[in-house]
């Protein structure tokens, strides 16, 4: 409990500098759809489309993605 405490009371620079390392950790073919829809803000379909990939792919992979991205936040 405490240490989710300090977490959650760490500056957002220190936060945001934890995200992008996550981001940066993240295998390529999660990586790549994460940021086409949450920096470049790209519809699903947009991203499937773009890297010639079905809807649930796209889906699936940003769902894997932002789930490693928690996980390696939260160590």
């Amino acid at each position: 409990m405490e240490n989710d405490l300090q977490r959650s009371e760490r500056p957002e620079s220190e936060l945001r500098i934890d995200i992008a390392a996550a981001i940066q950790s993240l295998p390529s073919h999660y990586r790549q759809v994460l940021i086409l829809r949450d920096v470049d803000e790209m519809t699903i379909s947009e991203i499937a489309q773009s890297l010639e990939l079905t809807r649930e792919t796209v889906k699936a992979r940003l769902h894997r993605g932002r789930a490693l991205v928690r996980e390696y936040i939260m160590r």
